[in-house]
């Protein structure tokens, strides 16, 4: 099960391949959640050994939106970012409820991206971010309240600013991560030694939980040379 979507971030089944192209992001987070184990097999050819997911048994639903975008910071000209408009998103966001409300048990949405309107440069705040990126629409606070009433749970990243998101100081609050939905669970990132990771936000009342962050070893998409092609 998985979708496209169109360059003006509409669903479009006929936009290409929901799978995932140079940035990685999303084979990174589905081989976290469900790389299979002990694959390490002579006839086995599907991809990365020694990764384990925690979960392998689960499908996951692709819905591509994001990709590398060059106008999301239009006052540095020349940076390209992986990152998906809010139409885009809105759109996927959509889907995996169509999908849900068709008969389909969409028990959880990944949202591992997000965004703010400001960015964290050298411990100072830059409001850098274009509009089409924002994520505190009237249609996301919407969707938000949609999926709730719908018991599908968002877990979403909390962010690389290394501050607070919490609302109270809306200008870093990062979303999808600070809406205030019961159903919407924020997890910031550890290191290896357990602590908070130092790029990772956080926040009092957003952030629900802290998880492995840091150096976390997943499948990603790389072309081999010829030789090394049954890795």
């Amino acid at each position: 099960v998985g979708i496209n979507t169109s360059p003006d971030g509409s669903l479009n089944p006929e936009a290409g391949d929901p799978l995932d192209d140079e940035v990685g992001h999303g084979t990174n987070m589905s081989g976290v959640m469900g790389a299979i184990a002990n694959n390490a097999d002579a006839n086995y050819h599907g991809g990365l050994v020694g990764v384990t997911g925690f979960e392998p048994r689960i499908k996951i639903a692709a819905c591509k939106s994001a990709k590398l975008e060059s106008d999301v910071f239009p006052l540095i000209p020349g940076i390209s970012v992986p990152a998906a408009k809010e139409t885009a998103l809105v759109d996927c966001l959509w889907y995996f409820y169509n999908l849900q409300q068709a008969g389909v048990n969409v028990a959880v949405i990944n949202a591992s991206g997000g965004m703010s309107k400001h960015i964290n440069l050298g411990g100072l705040m830059y409001p850098l971010v274009a509009d089409d990126y924002l994520l505190n629409t009237p249609t996301m606070y919407m969707l938000a309240d949609l999926l709730e009433a719908a018991d599908i749970t968002v877990v979403a990243a909390s962010g690389n600013n290394s501050w607070s998101i919490d609302q109270v100081i809306d200008e870093r609050a990062y979303f999808p991560a600070a809406f205030e939905n019961p159903n919407i669970i924020a997890v910031a990132a550890s290191d290896n030694q357990g602590d908070l990771w130092a790029g990772s936000s956080y926040g009092r009342w957003s952030v629900d939980l802290v998880a492995p962050g840091d150096d976390i070893l997943s499948p990603t998409p790389s072309v081999f040379p010829e030789e090394s092609a049954d890795f």
